[in-house]
């Protein structure tokens, strides 16, 4: 066998893999066979193994415990370490199929969340985010709804700005806006410059308005000289223009 490409670290395995493959003899030639050459020798199928970029921390303890393990096959182990799609708290059954790792989210309480996502498209859960603990258990988390101050609409959520005013945040604001379905004036007299849109600070619950920051202003460096013509030469020197022996001002 042959390598491919240059080595790589496969996430799912939790090791690097050194591509190869196999075309035959030229007396006995066969179909090209690809596979995956790991430190100790063994040959990995990656068609039996799903396509996932990154792994969770909860799976990649899984995978290594499952390498550990003397009953059964490595590969079902792996694959009985990756996140299923089971059964909601909602009721609705789950397809078995494994989940996609979106990203971890951060709690106000500092325990970290794992979002996972259904892709198969026969699923009746396909698309909808299913939150994993450090242990790997699934929990219910509810959605935390926003209502507009001025017409108690639930506010619809734009786009996370890190941003505003000049200033920085750090867990990044939410811009939220308003439908108005009621068509609502937003102005109050104390804000009368107040529109639809909202910043709204997640860690402090409440709406904030960014001040923006003002430029500071630079003068030029400004140097006043006095030009006197000499009538006698009709030249300037340089001591007349302001300026010293190598062109600069005095």
């Amino acid at each position: 066998m042959r390598a491919a490409r240059a080595p790589y670290y496969h996430p799912i395995l939790v090791q690097t893999l050194l591509p190869v493959f196999c075309t035959g003899t030229r007396i006995f030639p066969h179909r090209r066979v690809s596979r995956c050459l790991d430190y100790k020798g063994t040959l990995w199928d990656l068609s039996q193994l799903p396509t996932r970029k990154r792994i969770s921390p909860f799976e990649e303890d899984r995978i290594i415990k499952g390498f550990l393990r003397t009953e059964g096959s490595i590969r079902r182990n792996v694959l009985n370490a990756l996140a299923k799609c089971t059964s909601s708290s909602e009721g609705k059954p789950g397809c078995a199929s494994i989940l996609h790792y979106v990203r971890h989210v951060r709690l106000g309480s500092g325990a970290h969340v794992y979002l996972f996502r259904c892709l198969n498209r026969h699923c009746c859960q396909q698309g909808a985010l299913r939150y994993f603990d450090a242990t790997g258990r699934e929990v219910i988390r509810h959605r935390k709804f926003v209502v507009c101050p001025i017409c108690k609409v639930q506010l619809l959520l734009h786009t996370r700005v890190s941003q505003a005013g000049g200033l920085r945040y750090d867990p990044p604001l939410w811009l939220l806006s308003c439908p108005n379905p009621n068509t609502i004036d937003h102005r109050t007299p104390e804000h009368p410059r107040v529109g639809t849109t909202f910043y709204y600070d997640p860690d402090r619950n409440t709406f904030i308005k960014p001040r923006r920051s003002r430029a500071r202003r630079f003068s030029r460096p400004y140097v006043q000289s006095k030009v006197v013509e000499d009538s006698s030469v009709g030249e300037l020197s340089s001591t007349q223009l302001g300026l010293g022996r190598q062109g600069s001002f005095v």
